[in-house]
């Protein structure tokens, strides 16, 4: 009498050729044992707790799609990050074209004099220059800045840590700094 083996002790490349032999539940147990490092890699790129978790139902449904592809002799492991990062860079790609990016308010300032028109300007170049921070600093300066929020509360809202958050908040700061003193032709801050 053979022993089956439980699907928890199986390898990879096993269940793989489980659920391509029709063992639907050799696929659950998979998803089951990478979920959260799908998590973590796609929340390395999207940065996004929300679409991260988006990122790993997409990778799994692309797993589930292609798992007829997959070569068995190669470890599954390197297959399976290589879905969740091209999944996570088209979210990402996809997120940025559907971003606004952070919405200064429109200046509501008579330009009858020299002082109003500077200061109009000087805006929409602040504004131009926030396009060169990815998606999830510039998120977090308008929630810290034009939402008026906390640290605590940007955190809150991107899902992260407050450390986190305020290191994001400061780095992206520095970034929008150097940018606008090269912009401005007075060299790095």
């Amino acid at each position: 009498m053979e022993h089956e083996v439980p699907a928890s002790e199986k390898t990879d490349e096993q269940l793989i050729t489980a659920f391509r032999d029709g063992d639907h539940l050799a696929f659950v147990t998979v998803a089951e044992r990478y979920r959260s490092e799908v998590y973590t890699w796609a929340r390395r790129i999207v940065c996004n707790h929300h679409a991260a978790e988006d990122v790993v139902q997409e990778t799994l449904l692309a797993v589930f799609r292609a798992s007829h592809t997959y070569d068995p002799t190669r470890p599954f492991g390197v297959w399976l990050r290589t879905i969740a990062i091209n999944c996570a860079r088209a979210r990402l790609k996809k997120d940025q074209k559907l971003s606004v990016m952070v919405e200064l308010p429109e200046p509501e300032v008579e330009v009858d004099s020299l002082g109003a028109l500077i200061q109009a300007e000087e805006i929409a170049f602040v504004r131009a220059a926030t396009w060169n921070l990815d998606p999830h600093s510039r998120e977090a300066l308008r929630l810290r800045y034009l939402n008026g929020l906390t640290h605590d509360a940007v955190a809150a809202r991107l899902g992260v840590t407050t450390g986190s958050a305020s290191g994001t908040i400061c780095r992206a700061r520095k970034k929008l700094r150097q940018h606008l003193a090269r912009a401005s032709g007075l060299g790095g801050v």
